[in-house]
């Protein structure tokens, strides 16, 4: 491949520089000049040239010094990298040059990208920080796995050319043998990725310099550590011998496929088990029990060793041994693939609890608390640890008095050790009543909302008084009265006193609110620019400009986010308060810290500040929150909120630093093997040019992840903070000016074609049906992320309601099959269009028709909850009847077989109809769910406007509305409303295909599509048949109520009620009473019943088993009926 270059001249000359026609990579020299600087020399080069600038050069012109991108490491690189004073020498950018063998590179305009992203500009001022920092950005772009810089000074011009060699990227993964492990598993486990690089880790190139090296051993490196890794995933499922090859084969240039193959993965079974220092329970005990935790299936990994080793201690120290230890060696005997295992177990001592005045919590429930079983010692320190514990659990059982004490009993050799508590429980209480002294600010419902202790209420949980919980509460207060600007204000402490009532406490907080804070004035000013922005213009203030710490720090934050909003996104801020007092004296000049109390001042422990008195009404405990004074200082200062604001009025001054105004630069796009490069740009919904804002990056990461074509996807800036300094071409600075950001895109693609089939058998209106779904998914058509799909379902009758077999007879088949065609057309904003070519031939389990037709739609995906459609149909349709005149019905046709001849169905030519259609359609989600919502609604409103040359113009409109709301955190209350209204000549009908239906999941209890006027048979005038005829007006409600039955499985209950309606028409001579009577009260049918929900995940849709009762039942209805759905029908 030819070496790309590309080559930039500044106005002031620089001549003589070779290669400019398509010389060979390496040829790359300066020439006519003085100094000529070979790659790996740029440190002392600079060095030399500086000295220049200085009139000390050499007289040999040689450079001298240490290459700074010669023996150092990549981290070595980065830290070396350091902005230096501002007298560094500055040299303007005479030429750039590029060399580049990559396939990228043989676009001029990529390679202008490149040189781009280095942040060197031809006619520029330039640093030799700056010239390093260009490595790395050009580094950061992800095309080459070497780059070495040369330049060529004249005088205070530099000219720049960096020499390049390309990574070499993977294009296929194939896992050739497995072993026993998954080909899926090894691929999500692998660190290398199709579409990646081929590039060792950075953590493996610690103290190396990729640049010196050969290409070929990074890849080495690269793939050894992929083989290692993949080593310790099967060490780590048990099979320590399995060895791991990674073969290369180069498919293109800088292309490759990699092929895996796993041997020797054999795994391992549990052998002999060998025990020492066992004196209290025998070898066979002792073996029986450790071989019980582990499976009889299966290999043994190294995990399921130490987690037996675990459960057998945990076993001794059940027992009493809570000084039991166990050490165990792993052997593994290759003749035999087992595992011999060596245990050296020492027992301990046997320690017997006893527990003296516990009547309300068993010993059952007081040893769970101890400490001795999991620190695995006996002694003073446990003994007190275990008396905490058992004071926390009484408390937390309401036992707020409860006094604990403990001792330790030594016995002589062979007998148990005795560990005694005695406790007194004392009276069970709770909290009756919640007061706050002193508050005027916060009404008692607001304060009671803070904090988490509340009152006893019947409904509601225990009500327990716990001394952490209070101080917790104390804080909480503290904390709403600053948010509110009360920085002074302090609960100094709380009483908890009996009342009048048995078991009931009154928990009093003591308050002091002090004065409120406001802003007094604002002061905006730019560190790095001579003019400013006035603040009213930045930011909206707050109404009531009180100041607090989350006040000022959501101003600040403001601040920022308006700045970076103009693309200065490597601002920064620094903030001086100057308090005063309400008589003007400066109390407080800070960096806006709220003023708060000294760590001396709080207690470690809240029981020592809490003393037990007795009053007129009864027993009080009064606590403070904090001492008065400041505890174990010397001198003792009092204990009040310093080192911050205190005052009522702030002067605040923000003192910015904007740093640069950032663009979106040149994208780079990496790992889209088969995607073509203007698909993944789709989804990115900036181009270069415009602000810098990493909210969009976000958005765009959002966008490309949404896609399914890929597996992973990520954007990455290069250059944001790495402090490249860029002069004009007249020497100023614009570090303040505009730099542009050029990002990285990295793209995983999934899977781009599979294949599903799927067959079962269904009971439906008493027939048995055998179906079967097989379908076939292109996800990324030809790369350009188009998704097709062919679906087949076929089914066919077996039985029916007789329990005769019919497979063999006449209109026992459905055959159904679809054709979707799915385009982005603007992705970024969500707008798809839809094309569907369908064909549909149904004989059971009444209706006769048969539909083929053509929909297009376009789609627009608004936003997460707004959804809008608009639908194109052409439609060719035979049915049995198009009305429900009773001498135009069933017909005894001939069967068709599509799937075995492709002929077309006899259905009688005057049948035959043709339908275009256009219908608008437009949705609002706002569940919290659409899998398994609790709370929302979710609203729908479509209507077909059609022309057929059957029955001429008419208007399907059709209006949902579902509405659930949770209460007492697992009850499910949900409603569903559906009406449709059809409208069509006074002389003609809606064709069958387009009807309303109603029964099954919508009506529960009835068959699919029991309800409404059914067909009749000419043979047998006036009888009906079973063949539903669908109706032209429809009104459907349900109501339902979901409860937990078993929560942790995610198993609840329900209890339905559903209502529905299916008329022929509009009364065309009657009254709206006509109408409202017929609908509501002589056709309207009533249903309900009881479920099952099994909502087992929350990303997978539930199982749903209803039963539904028929209420109103007529001549024929069955009692009820069961149905079975996966996920909500609403």
């Amino acid at each position: 491949m030819p070496c790309a270059q590309t080559h930039a001249q500044a106005e002031s000359p620089h001549e003589g520089i070779e290669g400019l026609n398509g010389s060979a990579y390496f040829d790359f020299a300066f020439r006519d000049t003085p100094n000529i600087v070979a790659s790996g020399h740029i440190e002392g080069a600079l060095a030399q040239a500086e000295s220049e600038l200085d009139g000390d050069s050499t007289d040999d012109g040689q450079s001298s010094g240490t290459g700074l991108m010669g023996e150092k490491s990549v981290d070595d690189q980065k830290t070396s990298i350091v902005r230096s004073t501002s007298s560094e020498a500055h040299f303007r950018v005479s030429d750039l040059i590029l060399h580049c063998t990559n396939a990228f590179c043989e676009s001029p305009e990529n390679v202008e990208a490149l040189l781009r992203s280095t942040g060197l500009t031809l006619g520029h001022e330039t640093t030799k920080t700056d010239l390093a920092i260009s490595i790395e950005r050009l580094r950061k772009t992800g095309f080459f796995s070497k780059i070495t810089q040369d330049l060529s000074f004249d005088g205070s011009r530099v000219a720049v050319a960096f020499n390049t060699e390309p990574h070499t990227f993977v294009r296929r993964i194939e896992i050739d043998n497995s072993g026993a492990l998954y080909p899926s598993e090894i691929k999500k486990k692998m660190m290398i990725r199709v579409g990646g690089a081929l590039y060792p880790r950075t953590a493996l190139l610690k103290g190396k310099n990729p640049d010196a090296m050969e290409k070929s051993e990074l890849i080495a490196m690269a793939l050894e550590d992929q083989a290692d890794s993949l080593r310790r995933l099967y060490v780590k499922e048990g099979y320590f011998d399995a060895k791991v090859d990674i073969g290369i084969e180069e498919v293109e240039t800088n292309r490759v496929d990699l092929h895996v193959n796993v041997s020797n993965a054999d795994g391992y079974v549990l052998g002999k088990i060998y025990v020492r220092g066992h004196k209290v329970r025998s070898y066979s005990e002792i073996e029986s029990l450790f071989r019980s935790y582990f499976s009889y299936f299966g290999y043994v990994k190294k995990t399921d060793i130490e987690d037996a080793v675990q459960e057998f201690i945990a076993n001794y120290r059940e027992a009493g041994y809570y000084q039991a230890k166990l050490d165990y060696v792993s052997r593994r005997v290759k003749e035999n693939r087992s595992i011999d295992i060596f245990l050296d177990l020492h027992e301990g001592d046997k320690w017997a609890v006893e527990f003296d005045g516990n009547e309300s919590l068993s010993a059952k429930e007081l040893s769970e608390a101890l400490t001795f079983q999991s620190s695995g010692y006996v002694d003073q320190g446990e003994l007190a640890a275990s008396i905490e514990a058992i004071k926390a659990t009484y408390v937390s059982a309401g036992y707020y008095y409860v006094k604990v004490t403990g001792e330790i009993l030594r016995h002589g050799a062979g007998d148990a050790h005795s560990i005694l508590f005695h406790i007194e429980e004392g009276q069970r209480v709770e909290i009756g009543q919640i007061e706050f002294d002193g508050a005027s600010v916060f009404s008692h419902s607001e304060l009671l909302d803070e904090i988490s202790s509340h009152e006893y209420s019947a409904l509601g949980s225990g009500a327990y008084p716990q001394r952490a919980m209070i101080a917790d509460d104390a804080a909480k207060i503290v904390d709403a009265y600053r948010k509110r600007g009360y920085l002074n204000a302090d609960v100094v402490g709380w009483n908890l006193a009996t009342t009048d009532q048995v078991g009931r406490l009154k928990l009093t907080f003591i308050i002091r609110e002090g004065e409120v804070s406001h802003f007094a004035h604002r002061l905006l000013r730019y560190t790095d620019r001579e003019t400013y922005d006035d603040f009213d213009v930045l930011i909206d203030k707050p109404e009531n400009d009180v100041f607090s710490d989350y006040t000022f720090r959501a101003e600040r934050a403001a601040i920022t986010k308006q700045l970076r909003l103009r693309g200065h996104a490597t601002v920064s801020s620094q903030s001086t308060c100057t308090s005063y007092t309400s008589d003007g004296a400066v109390a407080s000049e800070s960096t806006c810290d709220v003023a708060d109390f000294a760590a001396a001042c709080m207690p470690d422990d809240i029981e020592a500040l809490c003393q037990i008195v007795e009053t007129r009404s009864g027993t009080m405990e009064r606590c403070k929150r904090h001492y008065d004074t400041e505890y174990g200082i010397e001198g003792e200062p009092e204990c009040k909120p310093k080192n911050g604001i205190t005052g009522t009025q702030v002067d605040v001054t923000y003192d910015v630093t904007l740093g640069p105004r950032f663009v979106f630069g040149d994208a780079f796009i990496h790992g889209n093997v088969v995607t073509r490069q203007w698909v993944v740009e789709q989804d990115i919904p900036f181009k270069a040019g415009e602000i810098f804002d990493i909210n969009r990056i976000i958005d765009a990461r959002g966008l490309l992840r949404r896609r399914t074509i890929y597996r992973t996807a990520s954007l990455n800036a290069i250059g944001v903070d790495d402090g490249l300094v860029q002069s004009s071409e007249s020497g100023d600075s614009t570090s303040l000016g505009e730099r542009s950001v050029p990002l990285t895109v990295n793209i995983e693609e999934g899977d781009r074609r599979w294949f599903d089939f799927a067959i079962g058998v269904s009971l439906t209106g008493g027939d048995w049906v055998l179906a079967g779904e097989m379908e076939y998914v292109e996800a990324n058509l030809l790369g350009t992320g188009w998704e097709l799909r062919f679906l087949i379902m076929p089914e066919a009758r077996f039985f029916n309601a007789s329990n005769e077999f019919v497979f063999t007879q006449r209109f026992n088949q459905n055959f159904f099959t679809l054709l979707t065609l799915s385009i982005p057309i603007v992705p970024a904003q969500g707008i798809n269009l839809v094309s569907q070519l369908f064909y549909d031939l149904r004989y059971i389990p009444d209706t006769n028709k048969e539909e083929a037709g053509w929909l297009l739609e376009l789609q627009w995906n608004v936003n997460k909850a707004l959804f809008t459609a608009l639908a194109f149909e052409l439609e060719s349709s035979n049915a049995s009847s198009f009305g429900v005149d009773v001498s135009d019905s069933l017909s005894d046709y001939n069967a068709c077989y599509p799937v075995t001849f492709f002929m077309k169905c006899p259905f009688a030519s005057k049948k035959q109809d043709f339908t275009v259609s256009l219908t608008p359609r437009v949705s609002y989600d706002g569940r919290d769910s659409p899998i398994a919502p609790k709370n929302g609604f979710y609203t729908e409103a479509k209507v077909k406007l059609a022309y057929s040359n059957a029955n001429g113009l008419y208007a399907m409109p059709e209006f949902r509305v579902s509405y659930l709301v949770t209460f007492l955190k697992y009850f499910t209350t949900a409603f569903n409303l559906r009406w449709g209204l059809g409208f069509h000549k006074s002389d003609a009908t809606i064709p069958l295909i387009d009807r309303y239906f109603l029964g099954g999941l919508n009506m529960r209890g009835y068959d699919n599509d029991a309800l409404g006027p059914r067909l009749y048979d000419p043979s047998k005038p006036g009888i009906a048949t079973n063949e539903a005829a669908g109706g032209e007006t429809m009104f459907n409600f349900t109501a339902e109520l979901r409860y937990p039955i078993w929560n942790n499985i995610g198993l609840y209950g329900a209890v339905f009620v559903d209502m529905g309606a299916l008329t022929q028409s509009l009364p065309t001579d009657g009254t709206a009473r006509d109408y409202f009577r017929e609908l509501f009260v002589e056709e309207m049918r009533y249903t309900a019943g009881l479920g099952l929900r099994w909502q087992f995940s929350e990303s997978i849709p539930p199982i749903v088993v209803d039963y539904g009762f028929i209420i109103n039942r007529r001549r024929g209805d069955p009692v009820g009926n069961f149905s079975l759905n996966i996920g909500y029908s609403f």
